[in-house]
């Protein structure tokens, strides 16, 4: 597993980013304090993806390589925006079961 990074915010900054860190080859998790934020967080960066695949500037293959360092998980998301309510004790919990340091 590559390095984990937690993204919080899945509006326009934080897909970027999350698309950045992606194609920089960490896996990335974005949270929000909706789940449909995220969603469509992780759609605007098929989106972008999409655009680059059209100008022909990534292959198909790029395109899904890089997707696969999206997370997903709905539970780590959860644990990540709860962890800036209750910051210490959460924190500590998802650096123990995840392996992340949220700071």
């Amino acid at each position: 597993m590559n390095e984990l990074i937690g993204i919080i915010g899945a509006g326009t900054m934080g897909n970027g980013i999350a698309q950045t860190a992606a194609n920089s080859g960490f896996d990335v998790i974005m949270c929000d304090v909706q789940e449909d934020f995220v969603q469509k967080g992780y759609a605007a960066i098929g989106k972008s993806l999409d655009r680059f695949v059209k100008k022909e500037t990534m292959t198909e293959e790029q395109k899904a390589e890089l997707k696969k360092y999206c997370s997903n998980d709905i539970d780590l998301t959860i644990e990540l925006y709860n962890s800036l309510k209750n910051p210490l004790e959460i924190r500590n919990n998802i650096n123990n079961e995840y392996g992340i340091d949220v700071r």
